[in-house]
């Protein structure tokens, strides 16, 4: 331990050696040098020059603390602008303790500065005030993990997904996307099954944001009819990135898997999906066999009007009126595609020894229409009963 020798110069050069007396001066001389750091601060405090305090750095923090406990508000408040300026763990602690000021405005903004926090440093801070008993602190330490993007700031923010307050369960889905980090799309997957309508909404957002890194956990997602549809959503915001999974997800043995990627694939309207959607016009399940008539539909191309023709005796009766639909838009983007016998004929075999001509009679008119904008009308006869009247549709033109 270095010696403190203590010259008496009263004495004339005489020296001694005095530990206590030493402990006592190096003690005192502390004391003094506190004091006058403090009188430094105040004075540059009350001349508004908070940047020469912030650049004292942590030796003004003893006197910035003191300026909490100001009875004036705003002195309070400049105090906490300080201390958030200042790359030190003590000082983003004094602010956080500050966001509980009785006064509004001091508070608020302490829950400002909590938020503006972005440098790594200050991620210990920041991951222990999402502990804290203040909800403001808890959401905006949340939101400033969110923008500095460490993935050491993963799992505290999906343990506050399990938060009391639906704000913070909302703050940090969102920030959860912000860091982009693709370890937390499981729990953002799982976040849109949320029953709070906003707190879905911000996990689909969130999503959107990590974007196509996103994409296998976002296809193995599809399997949950639950969140089926934001992901879909998602799928397409991503973008054109996303159709090779989407169409190798179409081929899946899990039928709400394979119902959601039809319905993804058949939005962004691709002629090369012509293909893999006749093919799911055949699946053994007619919820998709409903979408692929409407994703042909909105794709619009001449290659898929024979198959649509064939689902117009589909065993299930909204398949049929959606290929009806489907072949109703294909004939208004490509005139001319669509053979109204070949309809005619389709239509008289789903009909025939049936009461199923007014259905029929429905379906044709639909098509009928855009095939000859009205022209062309498709009347239903009642059957009669004698035998020599053979029972079926009955086509005939007119105006």
């Amino acid at each position: 331990m270095p010696r403190l020798v203590i010259v008496d110069k009263s004495q004339k050069g005489f020296a001694r050696y005095c530990p206590a007396f030493a402990k006592g001066f190096r003690s005192m001389a502390e004391g003094l040098q506190k004091y006058r750091m403090k009188r430094k601060v105040r004075r540059l405090f009350s001349k508004e020059r908070k940047d020469e305090i912030v650049k004292i750095g942590s030796p003004a923090i003893p006197a910035l603390k003191e300026l909490l406990k100001a009875k004036k508000w705003n002195d309070r408040s400049a105090a906490v602008d300080i201390l958030g300026k200042m790359d030190d763990t003590l000082a983003r602690l004094l602010v956080i303790q500050t966001a509980d000021d009785e006064n509004d405005i001091v508070s608020s903004n302490a829950g400002h500065v909590i938020w503006s926090m972005d440098n790594v440093s200050a991620l210990p801070v920041l991951i222990n005030a999402l502990d804290n008993n203040n909800v403001h602190v808890r959401c905006n330490a949340a939101r400033a993990l969110g923008r500095i993007g460490d993935g050491r700031a993963i799992d505290p923010l999906i343990g506050l997904l399990q938060d009391d307050y639906q704000s913070v369960r909302e703050t940090a889905v969102r920030s959860l996307g912000e860091t982009g980090d693709i370890s937390a799309v499981p729990a953002l997957i799982n976040a849109m099954k949320n029953d709070e309508e906003n707190v879905g909404y911000s996990a689909e957002s969130a999503l959107k944001m990590v974007g196509s890194p996103a994409i296998p956990l976002l296809i193995d997602g599809l399997k949950d009819g639950k969140a089926s549809n934001r992901i879909v959503d998602i799928l397409v915001d991503i973008g054109e990135d996303s159709l090779p999974a989407l169409r190798e997800a179409m081929k899946s043995s899990r039928m709400e898997k394979r119902k959601a990627a039809v319905i993804a694939v058949g939005r962004f309207k691709k002629f090369q999906d012509v293909f893999g959607l006749v093919m799911a016009l055949k699946d053994p399940y007619s919820d998709i066999r409903y979408e692929a008539a409407w994703a042909l539909g909105e794709i619009g191309h001449v290659s898929a009007v024979s198959s649509l023709i064939e689902s117009l005796n589909d065993r299930d009766g909204a398949v049929r009126w959606r290929a009806a639909q489907a072949l109703a838009k294909t004939e208004e983007k490509n005139p001319g595609s669509v053979d109204l016998e070949k309809v005619k004929e389709k239509l008289r075999e789903f009909a025939a020894g049936s009461k199923r001509q007014r259905q029929a009679a429905g379906y044709y008119n639909d098509i009928a229409e855009a095939v000859a904008k009205g022209r062309e009308k498709f009347e239903v006869q009642d059957v009669p009963d004698k035998p020599e009247h053979p029972k079926g549709i009955i086509f005939r033109e007119g105006n």
